[in-house]
C-alpha cells in the first residue's frame, strides 16, 4: 500500500519537491531508527522500513525522471518496464548486485 499511495500522489500531484521526498524518508524511517538505537539492533531487523524506502525510492526516481512522459498511459507503462527490467537484471546478473550495492 505504500508503493501504491506514493505511485498515486506523485503520479496525480507531480509534486517532486526534495521536501516531500524527506518528508516521506522521515515518516517512513524515523521511528525505527529510535528503535534501533534504543534497542541496539540492526536495521535490517525491522526488514519492512528498508523495503519501503527501496520502493518509495523506485515510485519517486520512475516518475520524477522525465516527467512529460507521466502525462501518457504508455508513457508510464514504459517507464515501469525500465525499472522492472533493471529489476531483473541486478537480480538474475551474477555479480551485478554485489557491483552496485556496496554497503559503506
Amino acid at each position: 500500500m505504500t508503493g501504491f499511495g506514493n505511485f498515486s500522489y506523485y503520479y496525480v500531484r507531480a509534486d517532486f519537491s526534495l521536501g516531500r521526498f524527506a518528508q516521506m524518508m522521515w515518516r517512513l524511517n524515523f521511528f525505527v531508527f529510535f528503535a534501533c538505537a534504543a534497542l541496539k539492533n540492526d536495521y535490517m531487523v525491522y526488514y519492512i522500513c528498508p523495503m519501503h524506502t527501496l520502493f518509495t525510492v523506485f515510485i519517486y526516481g520512475i516518475l520524477a525522471v522525465a516527467t512529460a512522459a507521466n502525462r501518457t498511459n504508455w508513457g508510464v507503462i514504459c517507464k515501469i518496464g525500465v525499472c522492472v527490467v533493471g529489476v531483473l537484471l541486478m537480480w538474475d546478473v551474477p555479480g551485478a548486485f554485489k557491483a552496485l550495492c556496496v554497503p559503506c
